[in-house]
């Protein structure tokens, strides 16, 4: 056996979860985080009383989506009252995808192969691109699809079934690829004669269906939301706005982005038919937002695309055991120029500097703001304010604030600092305070001026 194959994947998945908490850091640390990092801070810190959001209708999270495995993580959150404490577990959530890669692989090739696959997987930029993005529940659904397939793979029934309800608990479309998948598995599975993993694969798509259904025709219901289910709007082609709606040339790019880092080497298997329920997911979205790398939509497939990397060099290594390495080495050396260069994650874009006083300034007059205001700030702002339970990013609270040196503000949310004018022209907000770029409006009631942490006129530094 070899020790030191174990040995390297491990220090390469310490290091990757490192340093992307680092990167990911440094990008909340210069108000560079978005939407998500606030919503999702709001949700977990009020986990145990609502689990809500302001965005969301400020309504319960479980009817935008079925998270009950946030749960998990919220006590952390709460303690910690950071949202510095999601970035870490999104961090180390990613990384601990290379472990079930390697133990899986390394049963259809040598231990060094397998450890380069489970390496090549934590280089893979898709990858790289979900644990960058503001944390989201769909950060840990790669992590858990492998160790599902290691644990059928491996026949252990038990822990597939746990694992695999874990996974269902994380959103609710990863029941379309668990159901997908168990299908497509447990009937290739009982044709090559194994009824037991075709039996563990077939009752887990039957879980999957009953979550899938369960939570459209019941549990949401059941809630009574005030809106419908938002995640239709993608196929309607609702709520694009300006943007225009996704082109043959955004799912032609994607779909290469998806393969080229790993040479193609998926396509040597049936395997990567476990991942067609989460390419139909996102190529049959018609908002191109989906199919940037910079966002957490390609968790759906991402773990059924690097499980198919691992069996095609497998195949390849069958056929060609010197060339196998020579292509993991390539793969290796493609993705990390993807990554570096190519930077799809728009990386050197969000960590353009060094956290400065700046940020200090605007983080000072965050924190002065009383905790339970109802304060309104654009995405990047808002960001920071997920445990104020009343922040949100419409104007219409006690104070609204707008950073005049930060030209980043994400165009669905723009329209509000644009509105801002006419709301100070109207009389319902004013400007009491102005330090470096950074501006505080005050609603004008009686109830906002109150617990206005200045006085009188506007404080302009």
């Amino acid at each position: 056996m070899n020790r030191f194959a174990p040995a390297a994947v491990w220090v390469a998945s310490c290091l990757y979860a490192a340093t992307w908490f680092a990167l990911g850091v440094w990008r909340y640390d210069i108000f560079r985080s978005s939407f998500d990092d606030g919503i999702f801070t709001q949700i977990l810190a009020s986990a145990f009383s609502g689990f809500r959001g302001t965005p969301e209708w400020n309504f319960n999270h479980l009817a935008s989506h079925f998270s009950p495995d946030l749960f998990l993580v919220a006590p952390l959150v709460i303690l910690t009252h950071s949202t510095i404490s999601m970035i870490a577990v999104q961090a180390i959530a990613v990384a601990l995808v290379a472990p079930p890669l390697f133990l899986i692989a390394r049963k259809r090739m040598p231990e060094s192969l397998a450890a380069g696959c489970a390496i090549v997987a934590l280089l893979y930029p898709p990858l790289a691109g979900l644990t960058f993005a503001d944390f989201h529940e769909n950060g840990i659904a790669p992590t858990a699809i492998v160790w599902l397939l290691w644990a059928i793979d491996a026949g252990k029934g038990w822990i597939a079934l746990a694992i695999g309800l874990f996974a269902l608990g994380i959103k609710e479309d990863m029941a379309l690829g668990i159901f997908g998948g168990g299908l497509f598995g447990g009937l290739w599975l009982a044709r090559r004669g194994d009824r037991s993993r075709a039996g563990i694969a077939l009752g887990l798509a039957a879980c999957a269906a009953l979550t899938f259904v369960g939570y459209l025709a019941i549990l949401r219901p059941a809630l009574h939301p005030p809106f419908p289910f938002q995640q239709f709007r993608y196929y309607t082609g609702e709520g694009l706005g300006s943007t225009t709606p996704a082109a043959a040339w955004d799912r032609a790019r994607y779909v290469v982005e998806m393969l080229l880092p790993l040479g193609f080497i998926p396509l040597l298997g049936p395997a990567v038919l476990l991942a067609i329920p989460g390419f139909v997911e996102i190529l049959a979205s018609r908002n191109p937002i989906t199919m940037s790398l910079e966002t957490q939509y390609a968790a759906v497939w991402i773990g059924y695309m690097l499980f198919a990397f691992v069996a095609g060099v497998a195949v390849l290594h069958r056929r060609a055991p010197k060339a196998s390495g020579f292509a993991v080495a390539a793969c290796a050396a493609i993705s990390l120029y993807v990554l570096v260069v190519v930077d799809p994650l728009a990386r050197w874009y969000a960590l353009y500097r060094w956290p400065n006083a700046h940020d200090a300034t605007l983080q000072a007059l965050l924190d002065s703001l009383p905790r339970d205001a109802s304060i309104s700030a654009p995405d990047r702002i808002y960001s920071h304010l997920g445990f104020d339970p009343n922040a949100g990013i419409a104007p219409g609270g006690c104070f609204f604030i707008i950073d005049r040196t930060n030209n980043d503000v994400t165009p669905q949310w723009a329209q509000y600092e644009h509105d801002l004018p006419a709301l100070v022209a109207a009389g319902t907000y004013r400007l009491i305070r102005a330090t470096d770029g950074i501006e505080l409006y005050e609603r004008r009631t009686s109830e906002c001026t109150r617990r206005s942490p200045v006085g009188g006129e506007a404080d302009r530094a």
